[in-house]
């Protein structure tokens, strides 16, 4: 089943990479189509979905995103949309792993996206 899910998330990168025809996507693809462990997370963590009281995290809420993803995910995930909080990036940097490289080739590849962060239909219709 492990080897499978490994299997299934590297092969819809790599289709996803290939769709844009450019070598130097590739490139950065590369770097994220490592092997990595797959873990459970959240996947959409930022400061909306974390309940804090009395100065500690009481509840993680909105796991409709939730599932498994290769364990760089929360880190590079968590910095989606939230370009004007550094008080978020800074709390990030001390309470998880980072993967700067996996972070980075991500950057890459958002960038080539009209909407980096948003999801982007190649056919222009949702499936």
């Amino acid at each position: 089943m492990w080897a499978f899910l490994l299997l299934t998330h590297s092969a819809i990168m790599q289709s996803f990479i290939l769709s844009f025809g450019d070598i130097y996507l590739l490139r950065h693809a590369r770097r994220l189509s490592a092997k990595r462990s797959l873990t459970v997370t959240h996947a959409d963590l930022c400061p909306r979905n974390i309940i804090v009281k009395n100065g500690k995290v009481a509840a993680i809420i909105d796991w409709q995103s939730g599932g498994w993803y290769p364990e760089y995910w929360v880190y590079t995930k968590a910095h989606y949309g939230m370009v004007n909080r550094p008080d978020w990036y800074e709390a990030l940097e001390s309470a998880i792993a980072r993967y700067d490289d996996e972070y980075e080739a991500e950057q890459a590849l958002w960038e080539q996206c009209d909407q980096p962060g948003i999801p982007l239909h190649f056919s222009g219709q949702d499936n």
